[in-house]
Formats: C-alpha cells, structure tokens, sequence
C-alpha cells in the first residue's frame, strides 16, 4: 500500500477501500474499534504484537475502527466502519500504547479521521515504517507480518532483522543474450535496496554447457562444475565499484560457439546464480537458461 500523507487520509478515502474491498495483505490491517478496549490487557497486548510485526517485517499500515467480515468466504475483507469513541480512547492514549515496544519504533504516525456522526467519532490509520532492528511487543517477545497475522518470530529471524542495519542488502537478475556472432551474453543486474554500502560483491555463476542448441566454447578461467549429474561452465562476476543505496551495476560475460572440441554433457537447463555480499545471507536463484531470456 504506498504511503499516503496526513492530508490524504479522509472519511472518504477509508469507505473507498470498503467499497473497493481492498483486502488485508502484510502491508494492510483492519481492526475493529473492539481491538482498543484498556479493560482487557490482551487487546493492548495485540496492539503492541501488531505495530511491532510490520516494524520488524516490511512495514505498513494499520487502522483502527473498520469491520471485517466474518463469513469464511470474506474473511480479510473490509465491511464498514465501526467508530471508535475518540475521548474514551484518543491518539495520545493510543500513542503510549504503542510507546510500550521496544526499542520504540522510530517515525510511527497516528492519523485520526473523523468519520461521524459526532465530531469524536474516529479511526485511527496508524502507519509504521520497516525498521533497522527488531522490536519486542508488550510480552517481550517478537513478532512478524506473516500471513495476515502476527506471528513468532524464530531466533534466526530475530537475528536477520537486528542485522539490517550492519550488512547489505541486494538484489539481482540475469540476461542471456545472443549475439549475431551465435555467442551467448550473460548479463547481471545487481541492485543495492538497502542501506549499507558493501565492500564486496559478487555472483557465483553456473552455466549451461549448451544454451539454446549453442555449444558454448571452453575459458581458461571456467571450470567445468557437475550440479545434479548435469554439467555446467563455472565461473565469477566480481563488483568493481562501490554500489551506494539505491543504485545498481552491471556485469557481464561472453561465451563463443564451439565449433569443434569436446563439449562436456549432459548440459544443466537452469542458470544457477548465488549473490555473495560482506555479511549478507547468499542469494540463490535458478532460471530458465534461454538465450534471448528477457531480464529474470
């Protein structure tokens, strides 16, 4: 769900997402005006589980105040607004509620919308953004947005999220290309979406043996590698310069027909490619290896 400003969230904006029935996902929540209820420690127990999950997954919005159905096969779907009483429960209030989770959760916003009939008839759209580190609820444990719910978060989990701000995070996608002279192109595309620079970077990559009918000839710096009992050239694509936040590389390399010599078989069908970064968790993607592939 983009991020939508103060100005932006209105009456009319949140019965659009009712009549539009824009269904709960891991970016969006739909909670009844029953989930802010001080007499029962629970519910503000889940309000703590549910701010803190998006934190500590991908981030998102929650509002407080819109019935879901509760017919199985609508489920996660909006029904209507059910106010909630803004002088019994207002933003200040639900504010400290949420300051309960720690570490606080930086640059959290609580939108009150006025929905009528009296002027303290509220929903709350509360937004929070994808954090650097993981957050406990009011149970000192950690959550995550799994499934249109708030879920445990197993110990690796925990470590990852804690890690966000320490090591990079990339992404990458391949290209096969081929060239009038019946060679084959490999092109990679390595994006940094994080917010560490790394020091270094690099794909390891497996190479069909044949690509599209084409025997691809034998480097001096390929090895030949046996994945699966299939056979593959072996090779490296190292990053040769700094790759700031936002911004992305590429890389490439050429393989000529061979026309002659021995062409190890049976050749692999998938390019498999691993993205090493620093202290980033490897990457691992296996994609159709078609000479004239598109961007994958």
């Amino acid at each position: 769900m983009p991020n939508i400003t103060a100005s932006e969230w209105t009456k009319e904006r949140v019965e659009k997402l009712i009549t539009d029935k824009i269904e709960e996902n891991n970016h969006l929540d739909y909670k009844g005006a029953g989930a802010l209820n001080r007499a029962e420690p629970k519910k503000l127990l889940d309000v703590t589980k549910d701010i803190s999950a998006f934190a500590n997954s991908d981030g998102g919005t929650v509002i407080y105040g819109v019935e879901e159905f509760r017919e199985e096969g609508k489920k996660h779907l909006p029904e209507k607004i059910g106010a909630i009483d803004g002088k019994e429960y207002s933003r200040e209030w639900l504010d400290q509620i949420i300051d309960q989770i720690s570490p606080k959760i930086e640059g959290v916003q609580i939108f009150p919308v006025r929905v009528g009939p009296e002027d303290w008839h509220v929903v709350y759209v509360v937004e929070i953004p994808k954090s650097l580190t993981a957050h406990q609820a009011r149970d000192f444990r950690y959550y995550k947005r799994y499934n249109f719910q708030s879920e445990p978060m197993q110990d690796y989990e925990v470590r990852d999220v804690m890690n966000r701000r320490r090591h990079p995070k990339l992404k990458f996608s391949m290209q096969l290309d081929r060239t009038g002279n019946s060679s084959v192109r490999v092109i990679a595309r390595i994006r940094n979406i994080g917010s560490v620079v790394p020091k270094q970077y690099g794909l390891l990559v497996f190479l069909p043996t044949i690509v599209s009918g084409i025997k691809l000839k034998h480097h001096e710096e390929k090895i030949v590698q046996e994945v699966d009992g299939f056979k593959f050239w072996r090779f490296y694509m190292i990053g040769k310069e700094p790759l700031f936040p936002g911004a992305d590389v590429f890389c490439e390399d050429e393989f000529a027909q061979s026309l002659f010599g021995y062409i190890p078989t049976p050749a692999g069908t998938l390019l498999i490619c691993t993205l090493y970064a620093d202290e980033m968790p490897p990457i691992e993607r296996r994609i159709p290896a078609d000479a004239g592939l598109g961007w994958q």
